[in-house]
């Protein structure tokens, strides 16, 4: 990447922050006036929404070529998009053009802009703080020159309990980045039972608490099946209960929003759903693993989350005895807390969808209602199912690993206690959210560190859940980590970190501040191990848990995962100057998966030489039969000359991506 892509990258970085997940990561509070881009239809919002997101994360490449090249026609036809007028600001301003990048951000709060100063911290941008106009942006009213809105979508009834999408009742919420469907669930709604026919305890006492008013009930909750009604929760029109099932009209099933992953509808009341789905073929994976290895699947998973949504999704292959298929075990690269995977294939997802159900109605009204309001109803729900895995009582239960299974088994949920729990909530006890923020972590460098051009450890961050691949040659990574949490009733808080994937005894938390706030994690390299869990289940992960605890409830976890590459076989050794690497074999370990949209191939074996004192030499290549030496700065040695190398990604069928060496002139 050159010096000015560099510059960009940051300010890219920074937008596509706030276009992903609204100023500063928040929660949207209110929802402003809602209206969708001039020239593209409203159901295709979502797709031109990751479309935008794909244009952010190129300039934070350094993709200059391609931004330029795919901005002018974007613009034309979205002048109202405002990112794509920061975009263009950032191109001035790195041309040294200020007068055209302070008229392209103009242009931007104009059409709704309120990223600002996010932007104007960062280069190139950053360049502009000081100039007398940037005075006057910043007192500029955000969508003050946008096209009025059109009128309100109308809100539509229930009926029969069923809520259809359709293009009458939704429109998209720019701050949200979503499409929100409007809907009125009728008053005798209420006069329904919770559940049709003879129900088991504990679920018929659950039924006797929302018939005495101590329990909200389903009034409001919103079931969304994505796959087709293959594994859905039973519904019959002529026996209708409080719960609404959603259905989505022909407009919106013709872009393939009612399938799979939820990529961008919300709707108005606690909503849980499911899609018992998976992906074939060359990059074949679960809906999860879809989710945690695209582009745009962790801000759809994160936009659900916050604002009361949550799904479930089967495990399909992903999570397997590592002995039957060899090679495979836990293949999802990070954990978040944003969706519940459930252990198997199709009809895996029943059993947590009827607790989810009894979860939402066993809720007091005034606490429900609250957490509406707080769009706290997600990480509430992930608390109480978690609680309602572990038999032994007490915080020290819940915050052990053990309550938080990568996949969860329906057998394994205890309804009683998830009811108590869910019913034991008061107004004063709602636990918050707590999130997560890498405030520093190694910077290493392709070419040297590892060999994967245009690559980097991140896998993705997101305000609950972050991610990395351990790419890099170093035999350990320090990170700093900070958790976030605001508590609804302003209690003090205080925060816990737990290794809930990895050896604890290798990993070390150092906290840095009295409440734990902050903390220092020191990870060093993990070959597969057993789950704690599931002993016959293999990991590759290591999962950091961070906890926000308001002397009442213990919140939600936010996630910290690091992903290890169980495809390459790694020795390291203790040296003069600590541990060391002393051999990568890239795609050498038999029988391992290697997920082709995080590691591409390499067949390489690296081995490396250091002096006697400790210092690196640098190393030996075995390739196909060759062997080359590199020196410590990553130059390869030809015919005794060194030599610049880059590693590009080639397209090669089927390998379906491999990093090759490439040398550059000197």
């Amino acid at each position: 990447m050159g010096r000015r892509a560099s510059r960009l990258a940051s300010t890219a970085a920074a937008l596509l922050l706030v276009a992903t997940f609204g100023p500063a990561g928040a929660q949207t509070k209110a929802t402003p006036p809602a209206r969708h881009y001039q020239g593209v239809d409203l159901f295709d919002m979502p797709a031109f929404a990751a479309q935008e997101a794909a244009l952010l994360r190129r300039a934070g490449a350094g993709d200059l070529a391609t931004v330029k090249q795919t901005l002018p026609p974007l613009l034309a036809r979205h002048g109202e998009v405002p990112s794509l007028h920061v975009v263009q600001a950032m191109l001035a301003a790195a041309d040294g053009d200020a007068d055209a990048a302070i008229a392209a951000l103009a242009r931007a709060i104009d059409y709704g802009f309120e990223g600002l100063y996010a932007v104007l911290t960062q280069p190139p941008l950053n360049r502009l703080a000081g100039d007398a106009r940037i005075t006057a942006l910043e007192k500029r009213t955000p969508g003050a020159g946008a096209r009025p809105p059109g009128p309100p979508p109308r809100i539509a009834r229930v009926r029969n309990g069923v809520a259809e999408v359709t293009p009458e009742n939704i429109d998209w919420d720019p701050k949200r980045r979503g499409l929100i469907a409007r809907f009125q669930v009728p008053a005798r709604t209420a006069k329904r039972p919770l559940y049709r026919g003879k129900v088991d305890l504990p679920l018929a006492s659950l039924a006797v608490l929302v018939k005495n008013g101590l329990a909200a009930g389903n009034v409001g909750d919103f079931y969304d099946n994505r796959d087709g009604g293959h594994s859905s929760l039973p519904f019959n029109p002529k026996e209708l209960t409080q719960l609404t099932h959603v259905r989505y009209g022909p407009e919106a099933q013709a872009r393939q929003l009612h399938y799979s992953l939820n990529r961008g509808v919300l709707f108005g009341g606690a909503t849980f759903g499911n899609s018992s789905t998976a992906v074939g073929g060359d990059h074949w994976r679960s809906v999860p693993r879809l989710a945690l290895t695209t582009p745009d699947g962790m801000p759809n998973l994160w936009r659900s989350y916050a604002n009361n949504q949550i799904y479930v999704f089967p495990e399909h292959l992903d999570h397997e005895p590592h002995a039957n298929p060899p090679g495979r075990g836990d293949l999802f690269p990070a954990y978040t807390p944003y969706m519940i995977v459930t252990e198997g294939r199709s009809y895996s997802d029943k059993p947590v969808l009827k607790a989810i159900q009894a979860i939402l109605a066993a809720f007091r009204p005034d606490v429900k209602a609250r957490l509406l309001e707080l769009k706290l109803i997600a990480p509430t729900v992930q608390m109480v199912l978690r609680s309602s895995l572990i038999t032994a009582p007490g915080r020290d239960a819940y915050l052990s690993p053990l309550a938080h299974p990568t996949v969860f088994r329906g057998e394994q949920i205890d309804l009683s206690t998830a009811i108590g729990a869910a019913n034991s909530i008061r107004i004063d006890t709602i636990p918050p959210m707590t999130r997560i923020v890498v405030e520093k972590e190694p910077r290493l460098r392709s070419g040297k560190s590892f060999f994967a051009d245009g690559m980097s450890e991140g896998l993705f961050d997101s305000p609950a859940a972050v991610a990395r691949l351990w790419r890099g040659i170093e035999p350990t990574r320090t990170y700093r980590l900070a958790a976030e949490a605001e508590d609804p009733n302003g209690r003090p808080l205080k925060f816990h970190w737990r290794v809930l994937r990895g050896d604890p005894k290798r990993i070390r938390i150092k906290p840095q501040d009295a409440d734990r706030r902050t903390a220092e994690i020191v990870i060093p390299w993990h070959d597969p191990a057993p789950l704690p869990e599931r002993p016959d289940v293999e990991t590759s992960r290591v999962d950091i848990a961070v906890f926000a605890d308001n002397g009442a409830q213990l919140s939600a976890p936010a996630i910290f995962s690091l992903h290890f590459p169980r495809h390459q076989k790694r020795v390291y050794e203790q040296g003069p100057r600590g541990l060391r690497v002393k051999s990568v074999a890239y795609d050498q370990v038999r029988g391992a998966y290697r997920d082709p949209l995080l590691w591409p191939a390499r067949g390489w074996l690296d081995t490396y030489r250091y002096d006697a004192a400790g210092a690196l030499l640098g190393w030996t290549r075995r390739f196909r039969g060759a062997t080359t030496k590199f020196l410590p700065d990553g130059r390869r040695l030809d015919d005794g000359q060194p030599q610049k190398v880059r590693y590009p990604l080639v397209k090669k069928p089927p390998r379906l991506g491999v990093f090759a060496e490439e040398t550059l002139a000197n």
